[in-house]
């Protein structure tokens, strides 16, 4: 089950997480991701005024430039020193298990 976490986070699975309560603080998880300013400009001019649009624009931009080290693992740690320790146990629970976002 371990392994699981060490895939490569899927399009899904970043809006799951942009459409959870992480969205309310999205750039500090971001900063911890190492999304750089630029990032956070170009997300923010794409995502109009809707922070869950934006949060997911920038863990788009993390996933494009990371690769195959952008990982679920990764994200949560991310997520969890960021204050989002539910967010970041659900990911776990749905990657573990292989259940589809709600």
């Amino acid at each position: 089950a371990e392994d699981s976490l060490r895939q490569r986070m899927t399009i899904c699975q970043l809006q799951d997480v942009a459409d959870s309560e992480a969205v309310t603080r999205w750039k500090p998880v971001c900063r911890r991701l190492g999304v750089t300013r630029d990032i956070f400009v170009e997300a923010e001019k794409a995502g109009s005024n809707d922070p869950s649009e934006v949060f997911v624009a920038a863990l788009e931009s993390w996933h494009d430039e990371q690769g195959d080290n952008a990982t679920v693992s990764v994200l949560v740690e991310a997520l969890e020193k960021s204050g989002f320790s539910k967010v970041a146990k659900t990911l776990k629970y749905k990657v573990k298990n292989n259940t589809a976002p709600r």
